[in-house]
Order: C-alpha cells, then structure tokens, then sequence
C-alpha cells in the first residue's frame, strides 16, 4: 500500500459508508480557522465565480474545490476524491475489522423496503464493490447472501 500509515486512512467503517452512500461526511477534515477564512474571501470577492480561486488569499483551487462562490449565510464544504487509475484501487483504506458485523450491517443497511426490487439488484452491485475494494473476493455482505449463492 505504500508508506502511509494506517491511521492516517479511511477505516473500514467510513469506507463501508462510502460504499454504501456515495459520499462520506468529514466534519473535522479542514480546520475552522481556514474554514472561516475561506468564508470572508468569498463573501468579500466580487466578479466570476472563477476568479475567487485566483484572487482569494486563502484557498488554492489545488486543494480546495467548489464549483461557485458560495454567497449564502451557510458554509459549503466539498472534497474530491482523487483516485489513481494507475493502480489497483484495492485495499487503499485502514481494512482492519472490514468483514466484522458491525462494517457489514453499513452496507447491510442500505437496502430499503420502499425501494422495491431494484434495491436488490443495487444492494448487490454495493456488495461487488465491497468485495472490490476490501480485496477480499469471498467476503459476502450482500442481501440474503446473494453473491454466494450466484457462485453456485
């Protein structure tokens, strides 16, 4: 995996999360000081929306991203998820405790009844990509255990 150290990762339990909602919430990623400053420069900056990331003293559109100034009273965080398609993207996470029952009901959960059965059929794509990205191709978190019985 390289040099980093494991507790600089996602753990199991946020990647499952990922996984399973497309998204991953990190409320203390970025400090509050930078945060609040990112936020003066944008309510104070006036012109095109691209403009803020050449003329804001605090941000730098290499590490911080958004697609326009956000000029609301509410503060706006994105990330991008920057993956490298050079490399297998297997195992790229802290994956201690991945296949414990706690990591699988994330993935578990996200079947919903009103959903009908497409949500199988996603639920089970989920499943894929758990096995994927664990690199664990045994490991079977699916809906009623779905991928094991496929392999029959």
């Amino acid at each position: 995996m390289g040099s980093v150290e494991r507790e600089h990762l996602l753990t199991a339990s946020q990647m499952a999360h990922f996984v399973t909602d497309g998204f991953l919430m990190l409320e203390r990623l970025v400090p509050p000081a930078l945060n609040e400053a990112v936020y003066a420069d944008e309510r104070s900056l006036e012109g095109a929306g691209y403009q803020f990331w050449h003329q804001s003293e605090a941000v730098h559109h290499g590490i911080w991203h958004c697609a326009q100034p956000n000029r609301t009273e509410r503060t706006r965080y994105v990330f991008k998820l920057r993956l490298r398609p050079g490399q297998v993207q297997r195992g790229l996470f802290n994956t201690e405790g991945y296949d414990s029952e706690e990591v699988g009901a994330i993935i578990r959960r996200g079947y919903q009844r009103w959903q009908g059965n497409e949500a199988r059929l996603d639920h089970v794509q989920r499943a894929r990509l758990w096995r994927y990205v664990t690199g664990d191709d045994s490991i079977d978190v699916s809906f009623e255990g779905a991928l094991t019985r496929m392999a029959r």
